[in-house]
């Protein structure tokens, strides 16, 4: 009988410090693990993520239904509406909406009252149409017109010589503004059209530029321009004369052709 309680006393001591030892090897194990730590080991420790910098809300794309003649609106990636104003107009209307300007230049045929026809390089989009000859020295170099109202020019004495395009400044390929306007400009040259001269012309918003380049001392000063006009708005006066209408009477309208030499000296 003492034996038996000797032997159930002696396993309930072993089983005490058994008990008081369990924890001692963990702390060991834990205290292990920070001297690694310490010694230069990456913890193994979740970081929080950095704080991101704002970033610049992103172009998404047009509010058509917002245009006006100068201005466009773009919605943002943040939900926000961004305008932009343009120096000129950008835009013209069709039919009561604002439509995109393009006055690239294409080729196209152009026809007269007589049936004559002839290759002309023409502006796209534009509440007014302009046509370019491809030969300088045609009788319409330059046709142009608005509505019912018509005018084109010759240049008098002009050689023989193409047309040539050049590349306008905003349809550059290095253009990464994504509110940049394209296609607001045609250009077309007319090089050697006088001894010593060319002649440009540049389509933009609400005009044509003629500019007339003397290449060297040697160029001449003055040169001649044949205009000639028409409009279904004239009326006729009791000499037959044509007659420009005034807002007071737009009486007896009338399709009227009138021809005029300007000279201009440089």
């Amino acid at each position: 009988m003492k034996k038996r309680g000797m032997k159930q006393g002696i396993a309930a001591l072993v089983a005490a410090v058994m008990t008081i030892a369990a924890p001692g090897n963990v702390f060991a194990q834990a205290k292990q693990t920070a001297d690694l730590n310490s010694a230069g080991e990456t913890p193994s420790v979740a970081e929080e993520p950095a704080a991101q910098p704002d970033m610049e809300p992103e172009l998404v794309g047009e509010l058509e239904d917002r245009r006006e003649e100068n201005v466009k609106q773009y919605l943002m990636s943040d939900g926000s509406i961004a305008a932009a104003v343009y120096g000129a107009p950008v835009h013209y209307q069709d039919n009561g909406l604002w439509e995109e300007i393009d006055n690239r230049l294409s080729e196209e045929t152009a026809g007269d009252e007589d049936g004559a026809e002839e290759a002309v390089l023409s502006n796209g989009k534009n509440d007014f149409k302009v046509k370019f000859a491809k030969q300088g020295d045609s009788k319409k170099l330059v046709r142009l017109q608005k509505g019912s109202h018509k005018v084109s020019w010759e240049l008098v004495g002009a050689r023989k010589v193409k047309a040539e395009q050049e590349p306008a400044a905003e349809d550059s390929p290095e253009q990464e503004d994504k509110t940049a306007v394209k296609h607001q400009s045609g250009v077309v040259t007319y090089k050697d059209v006088l001894p010593h001269v060319d002649v440009r012309y540049t389509v933009s918003a609400k005009r044509v530029k003629e500019d007339i380049i003397l290449k060297d001392k040697e160029a001449q000063g003055t040169y001649q321009l044949l205009f000639e006009a028409k409009s279904s708005q004239c009326r006729k006066t009791r000499t037959g004369a044509s007659r420009w209408p005034t807002r007071k009477s737009r009486r007896n309208p009338c399709s009227s052709w009138t021809r005029r030499m300007c000279t201009t000296g440089l």
